[in-house]
C-alpha cells in the first residue's frame, strides 16, 4: 500500500524511522503491507473487519505504530511495541469522497499531518484543516510495479515475453495480470490503483 496526503505528496518513513510527508511533488511514497490487525483479540467483532496494521514490506515485524509519549507515528519493531498501538481502524468516505482516514484502534485519534510535514496521531475535530490533514489516498503498491504485467506474444518458435517499448512484429498479445492480495477488498468504483 502507498500512502498520499490530501495535498497529494507521498507518506514516506524517514532515516529516524518516522512517518513524515514528502517535502516535494516529486517524493516515492515508501510501501507498506496491510496485514491482519495486531489487536484482533482485544477488539469487539463490529470492529475487526475494518481493523489493519501497516508492516514495513522491506523489514518483516516492523510496523507503523503511535509513539507512546510524543504520539508521532513511527515504524518499530513488533516484539517491542504494544499491538494496540500498531493496529488502526480504516474509514472510507471520513471527510472526502475517495479519501480515508486511519484511527487508533482504543481512541478516538486519527493520523494528523502537522504543517512540519510530521504525521502525529491526534483528536478528531470537525474543523477544515483537520479534515485536510487526517485525509490520505491509499493505493496499491503492486500496480504500480509494471512488471506485474505481463504480456505474452504468441510467435513463431512458441511464446516470447513481451518488453515494454519493443515492437514485436507477427505477435499477438494479450495481458496477463497477476492477482493482487487487495482485490478482495477493493470497492465497487474505485480507480483503477485505489484499494478498498
Amino acid at each position: 500500500m502507498l500512502m498520499f496526503t490530501k495535498s497529494g505528496r507521498a507518506v514516506i518513513v524517514n532515516e529516524d524511522d518516522k512517518l513524515v510527508e514528502s517535502s516535494d511533488d516529486t517524493g516515492s511514497a515508501t510501501p507498506f503491507l496491510i496485514v491482519a490487525c495486531r489487536a484482533w483479540d482485544d477488539i469487539s467483532e463490529e470492529l475487526r473487519s475494518n481493523c489493519y496494521s501497516l508492516m514495513d514490506v522491506n523489514r518483516t515485524d516492523w510496523f507503523v505504530s503511535k509513539h507512546s509519549s510524543l504520539k508521532h507515528l513511527q515504524m518499530e519493531p513488533g516484539s517491542a511495541t504494544n499491538v494496540a498501538k500498531s493496529s488502526f481502524i480504516l474509514h472510507t468516505d471520513s471527510f472526502y469522497p475517495g479519501y480515508y482516514s486511519l484511527e487508533c484502534v482504543f481512541n478516538n485519534e486519527l493520523f494528523h499531518v502537522e504543517g512540519t510535514g510530521s504525521i502525529f496521531i491526534v483528536a478528531d475535530s470537525a474543523s477544515y484543516l483537520f479534515k485536510r490533514a487526517a485525509s490520505f489516498k491509499l493505493y496499491d503498491y503492486n500496480k504500480f510495479r509494471m512488471y506485474r504485467y505481463l504480456l505474452f506474444c504468441v510467435g513463431i518458435g512458441g511464446i516470447s515475453i513481451r518488453i515494454p517499448g519493443l515492437d514485436w512484429p507477427l505477435c499477438h498479445c494479450a495481458v496477463a495480470q497477476a492477482p493482487s492480495p487487495f482485490d478482495e477488498h477493493r470497492r465497487p468504483g474505485r480507480g483503477p490503483f485505489e484499494i478498498f
